[in-house]
Order: structure tokens, then C-alpha cells, then sequence
């Protein structure tokens, strides 16, 4: 698998990211769960909406809540490029809500540009093209109306001749939610090993 390297633009390790994002984490959670209960409010859109007009709601409200909630956070930024709404964090981080599977992989179907993104290479439009790009991912339970976990995840490219939607992700932090099992768990003080499927667990109220 071709993936970004610790000697690699667009790289970072779980333990780095958490310094980073930690300060960060409990807004964003909030924000993630006000978006949810945004659309739980109204029954007649739970009663309609599809699986993709509630991701649609969600990802709207997420970004709309977080520009409002980050506006007086020092180092946290809002933007659009390239048609990519993400959140800047300390000028090292980019980070994008995203709907994701079972596996943590996204649920959009995948693109040149969209592997692009994720394998951390330098396009076209995309300011701050070296800074690593994250995923806040979430999945819903059954019912669609709670969320069953919330992560932070770094991605790489695809296997070449892979399956479609071969594995992206490097690590994940799994911020609340049920336990995972497919990935090896440290502890918040761990090394990072690049090329370990690895996750840590925060344990944040979802």
C-alpha cells in the first residue's frame, strides 16, 4: 500500500494528532452531537430523510454549528477550497466530518480525487497542501438517531489493483462510542508505529 510516511508532507502520528487536537475535541463533539439532535427535532424529516439526506443534514449543520462554535477559538479556522469544507487547526491540521462504514472507510464512492485527498497528495486548488489531513468520522446505530462511535483518522491510498474500497485508514482515534476490535490499542502515552493499525480510545460522551 502506497501511504504517507513519517518522512513524508501530509503525515502525522496518533500521538502528535492527540496533542494537538485534545484541547479541541470536547467543542467538536458538542458540535457533532447538535448537529444530530438538529435533525432529530423535526420527526417529519426523520420520517423522510433517506440515508444520504441525513448525512447531507448533518454534514451541513456540522460546519454551520462549527463555524459559529469556533469563531473566538484561537487556531481554529473554518474554510472552503476546492469545494472541500474542512476546519484548520493550529495551522498543522486539516479536519473534515465525514460519514463513515463499518470499517471506518468513507461512504462516498471513490474518486481520483477523492483517493487524492486521502493519500495526502498536493492538489490543485487545495491550500496548505503538506498539512495532514484527518477525518472526524461517525456512525449512526440502527435507528439512525445516535451516534454508535465518533473518530479521528488519518488516511492513505489505496492498494493499487485493490478492491474498490480497499482500506484507507492508518490509525484511528476513537473519541466515544462501542470499543473496536479490528485495531491493535495503546494508550494515549503509546508510540505510534507507522504501518500499525493502531487506535486509542477517549472515552468522550456521545
Amino acid at each position: 500500500m502506497t501511504s504517507p510516511s513519517p518522512n513524508q508532507p501530509g503525515y502525522i502520528s496518533l500521538v502528535d494528532a492527540q496533542a494537538l487536537l485534545q484541547p479541541q475535541v470536547p467543542l467538536l463533539v458538542d458540535v457533532a452531537k447538535e448537529s444530530l439532535s438538529l435533525f432529530l427535532a423535526n420527526p417529519v424529516v426523520v420520517r423522510q430523510a433517506s440515508g444520504l439526506g441525513r448525512a447531507v443534514f448533518l454534514w451541513d449543520n456540522f460546519y454551520s454549528f462549527s463555524e459559529a462554535a469556533f469563531m473566538n477559538v484561537p487556531g481554529v479556522d473554518y474554510a472552503v477550497a476546492e469545494g472541500q469544507h474542512h476546519l484548520k487547526v493550529d495551522g498543522q491540521i486539516i479536519l473534515r466530518f465525514k460519514k463513515v462504514d463499518a470499517d471506518y472507510e468513507s461512504c462516498n464512492c471513490p474518486t481520483k480525487r477523492s483517493d487524492g485527498w486521502n493519500s495526502q497528495l498536493a492538489l490543485y486548488g487545495t491550500p496548505d497542501v503538506n498539512l495532514p489531513r484527518l477525518d472526524m468520522g461517525y456512525t449512526l446505530d440502527a435507528t439512525g438517531t445516535k451516534y454508535d462511535r465518533l473518530c479521528v483518522l488519518l488516511r492513505g491510498a489505496r492498494a493499487k489493483g485493490g478492491r474498490r474500497r480497499g482500506t484507507t485508514v492508518q490509525w484511528l482515534w476513537l473519541l466515544g462510542g462501542r470499543l473496536e476490535t479490528k485495531f491493535h490499542l495503546i494508550s494515549n502515552g503509546g508510540v505510534n508505529l507507522f504501518g500499525d493499525r493502531v487506535y486509542a480510545y477517549g472515552n468522550y460522551p456521545i
